[in-house]
């Protein structure tokens, strides 16, 4: 599971990913963009409103 850190005075992470990947095979960067295997992730600070980008991609 990946989970952003939690943002200064808030009891929870931002978010949490469960990514579910076939066994036999790892993760294929699927999505244009290079937006690796996840696509392009958008989280909000609750309060201030600021925004987080993110992606996971896979290492050639």
């Amino acid at each position: 599971m990946n989970e952003l850190p939690m943002a200064a005075g808030l009891a929870d992470p931002l978010t949490s990913h469960l990514y579910q990947l076939p066994q036999d095979s790892g993760p294929t960067d699927q999505f244009v963009g290079a937006h690796g295997f996840t696509g392009l992730n958008y989280v909000y600070h609750p309060d201030s409103g600021a925004e987080l980008q993110f992606w996971c991609a896979v290492e050639e």
